[in-house]
């Protein structure tokens, strides 16, 4: 690293430090909101208090329109950019240190919810540009740190931002591990949709179905509602006995001719459906062994569990896919819901990079079709790819290296997404660790002042090799 770099970054430590704790004491949860501030007033207040500090330093700013903060500074055709965000998901309980609070441990350990994701990363990258332009350092490629306000939710800042500005040539962002992450599967949510007849009578009439919260989580609860006569209550019981997986299902009620059976899983990231254990496959699969009402409803969800209930690489739906680089399609059953009439099963699937967003759609619009359900779109999101001998990956992993001297980790191939995702030639470069523990979204999410200081310094250096 360039020595005049490093001694800036020590010159700054307490005043980096400062600036982070300030931000940290806005809540900046995301709100409904106004035009101006269209994530809330508290979101808005915190971005002008980021650029205010900004133009303090000597950066061009600019707020737009409450959607993205624009920090700028060097001059060059081509510009490398740095994505990072200030929104933050819930604190939650079981804090040791209030999480809006800005406040530093005795042994010099800055807590609070968004000191990793993403505000401290924010902080570390906005010092990195400090350094490199007050340094006078020749660089070829000016740089644009771009703040957003909802990363956490809908990405609603950088579709506004692309609406208004070209993206960077290339850059990073500070919102996920280290060394890189190169790739990130495509993302499709999407829902299975039925309408039925109702069922009014029957020794067994299925009434509601409830599992699931969030499409990208494997659930760990689910339960089918029954209206039972006294032979469809004993049925229930019998086929509950031989069923394969009967010590997942608990009769909750079986009482007043109702009946509900609980199913339950473990929950997961759906990005990783091997680590859970889907609470709704396994009522699914109980269904398959009983006759009841709304027939037709009967007859559809058997086929249904079919194509998602026993596996969760999409073999059953015939999608299922493997590449060499991005791994296998993974197909998780999240949500479902069912009135008695309407159904709905909540569905993310999880795809390499060699599969076409378009065809992918299609083939699952085929199959919902060919059972009589209706295939629905959510929200898909084309993969991310930036190949490992490229500039862009190779720059970034050799300062990675360089400052860690960890040569054994690589760069990463996930089924989840990052904000780098919102740009082309952009990938997820650190805050974490490989050997730290995860606390991002949890109580007591920290970062220590040292590790604050280290992370501003490898994107100071990662910042001036890209733009040299």
């Amino acid at each position: 690293m360039e020595k005049v770099l490093e001694q800036l970054l020590e010159q700054y430590r307490e005043e980096m430090i400062e600036d982070l704790c300030a931000v940290l004491k806005f809540e900046t949860l995301t709100e409904e909101g106004t035009q101006g501030a269209p994530f809330g007033r508290t979101m808005n207040d915190c971005l002008n208090f980021v650029l205010k500090r900004a133009e303090e330093m000597g950066f061009a700013c600019e707020n737009l329109d409450g959607y993205v903060g624009i920090i700028d500074s060097g001059e060059g055709e081509e510009s490398v950019g740095v994505l990072t965000h200030i929104d933050v998901v819930p604190a939650g309980e079981g804090w040791i240190l209030p999480p809006y609070g800005g406040q530093i441990s005795e042994d010099g350990v800055i807590f609070g919810r968004g000191t990793v994701d993403d505000k401290g990363p924010m902080i570390a990258a906005l010092y990195a540009c400090r350094a490199i332009k007050e340094s006078g350092l020749p660089t070829k490629r000016s740089f644009r740190q771009i703040v957003g306000t909802d990363e956490e939710t809908a990405f609603r800042c950088m579709k506004y931002y692309l609406k208004h500005y070209p993206q960077p040539t290339m850059g990073f962002s500070p919102d996920a591990q280290f060394p890189l992450i190169y790739i990130e599967k495509g993302i499709g949510h999407w829902e299975a949709l039925g309408c039925f007849d109702a069922a009014k009578e029957g020794d067994i009439v299925l009434t509601a179905l409830d599992g699931g919260s969030v499409r990208n989580m494997v659930p760990d609860g689910a339960k089918a509602t029954f209206l039972v006569t006294e032979t469809g209550c004993d049925v229930i019981y019998e086929k509950l006995e031989k069923f394969t997986s009967k010590d997942k299902l608990i009769i909750e009620k079986c009482e007043d001719g109702q009946l509900i059976l609980a199913a339950k899983g473990e929950a997961a990231h759906a990005s990783t459906p091997e680590k859970g254990d889907n609470a709704v496959a396994t009522l699914l699969r109980f269904l398959q062994t009983l006759t009841y009402a709304p027939l037709d409803a009967c007859t559809t969800l058997n086929k249904l569990a079919e194509l998602v209930a026993y596996d969760f690489l999409g073999q059953g739906m015939g999608v299922a896919h493997k590449e060499q680089e991005s791994g296998e399609l993974t197909l998780v059953g999240s949500v479902i819901k069912f009135d008695g009439e309407n159904f709905s099963l909540g569905v993310d699937t999880r795809y390499p990079i060699d599969i076409p967003t378009e065809q992918l759609k299609a083939d699952l619009a085929a199959k919902m079709e060919s059972i009589g359900l209706t295939f629905s779109p959510f929200d898909f999101k084309d993969s991310l790819y930036v190949p490992r001998d490229s500039y862009l990956v190779q720059t970034l992993l050799e300062t990675y290296q360089d400052f860690t001297g960890d040569m054994k980790s690589q760069p990463l191939a996930i089924g989840g997404g990052t904000y780098a995702r919102a740009m082309k030639n952009f990938v997820a470069f650190g805050p974490g660790m490989p050997d730290e523990e995860e606390l991002i979204h949890k109580p007591n999410e920290q970062i220590s002042c040292d590790a604050l200081m280290r992370l501003a310094k490898i994107c100071c250096e990662a910042l001036f090799r890209l733009a040299r």
